[in-house]
């Protein structure tokens, strides 16, 4: 009160005697004619303010309890989506695989954009390559067992005949007829391994600039050599630089060369042509001779149209080969019919130098 007597605004907190209530007490000054008249002084307890503090902690709690059940539940909520997911996905799978590992289904992708849909996709992926590769399996089971049947009835019987007879002679020839039947198991078992030999060098193989048309030309004339009785076209070809391995682009275009051979009508040329095509270059080897076979990819493993008229055994991988080459050298493989000339043409693709 005197500070507030002396123009002084004065605040102040003390304890109420014999009470443990807090009082907090303030004090201005009056003023009337510039002079100081007197003076004010309220006091309040603070058990209001203990109350509105309390009110304001239990508001405060409560909302927060409530925020945290609300973000609680939705993580529950959420967790318990992705669980779903996920199970229903392992479902998929286990219904998808055979417990002998043969693939007996699909996964339905999902058209979320997550994660869980990405890893499904990718789970459909790896199942239809692995179910690609199980056909593959399955197709090499059944041409070897096909193509290591005449082979082996061959030896089998060639023994056993020779073993029946005494002349010298006739034993000789039995024996003989044996061989060839080892022979041409010696050949499977050599087209086997070249395919493999193949997938394995591509992996050490060194790449390296040259031109693509010295390549056909060198390749053509050495090739011709070996069949002088046929007509071999190389159309005209101007320099074409590429980067890659030439023994590998040689050994894909004596593929396309043996094919072309397999299959020409008697009496007519094989032409070997350059198609440039945006970033890529296409080595073709076209024949006349009969049409390609609708919706049938030749350039698969396994896949040949020999079987009639084969007196060597062909496994189906010559333009398998074809097809591992060109996608080494960022390219692919095509084939096509050609009504206007009445051939056929097979192609596989290179990148072409961007230097």
């Amino acid at each position: 009160m005197i500070s507030a007597l002396q123009g002084k605004t004065a605040t102040r907190r003390y304890r109420m005697p014999g009470s443990e209530t807090l009082v907090i007490a303030t004090t201005r000054p009056v003023f009337s004619d510039g002079k100081i008249r007197g003076a004010v002084m309220l006091e309040q307890t603070t058990g209001n303010i203990l109350s509105l503090q309390n009110q304001a902690m239990q508001r405060l709690l409560v909302i927060t309890f409530t925020l945290f059940v609300v973000v609680a539940l939705a993580l529950l909520g959420f967790a318990s989506l992705l669980t779903s997911r996920i199970r229903r996905l392992h479902n998929q799978m286990e219904k998808t695989v055979a417990p002998d590992g043969r693939i007996i289904g699909e996964i339905q992708v999902s058209r979320s954009r997550d994660e869980i849909a990405d890893l499904g996709q990718s789970f459909s992926s790896v199942l239809s390559r692995l179910q690609e590769y199980n056909r593959y399996l399955q197709a090499m089971a059944s041409r070897l067992s096909h193509e290591f049947r005449t082979p082996l009835a061959i030896i089998r019987t060639s023994l056993e005949n020779s073993s029946l007879v005494d002349d010298a002679k006739e034993k000789q020839a039995y024996l003989q007829r044996a061989q060839k039947g080892v022979d041409r198991l010696e050949l499977i078992l050599r087209q086997l391994q070249e395919a493999t030999q193949l997938e394995k060098a591509l992996e050490q193989v060194e790449v390296q600039p040259f031109d693509l048309c010295e390549l056909l030309a060198f390749s053509l004339e050495n090739y011709a050599s070996i069949h002088p009785g046929l007509t071999f076209e190389l159309q005209p070809c101007v320099a074409c630089r590429i980067s890659g391995s030439p023994e590998l682009v040689h050994q894909a275009l004596e593929k396309l060369l043996d094919n072309a051979v397999d299959f020409h009508q008697s009496g007519t040329p094989i032409a070997v042509r350059l198609v440039r095509e945006q970033q890529q270059v296409f080595v073709c080897v076209s024949n006349q001779g009969p049409a390609i076979p609708p919706n049938m990819d030749l350039f698969q493993s396994m896949v040949s149209l020999r079987e009639k008229r084969q007196e060597q055994p062909h496994l189906g991988l010559g333009l398998y080969l074809v097809k591992l080459i060109a996608e080494f050298h960022g390219g692919g493989t095509r084939m096509e019919n050609r009504p206007d000339e009445k051939a056929v043409s097979f192609c596989f693709g290179l990148r072409l130098d961007a230097n």
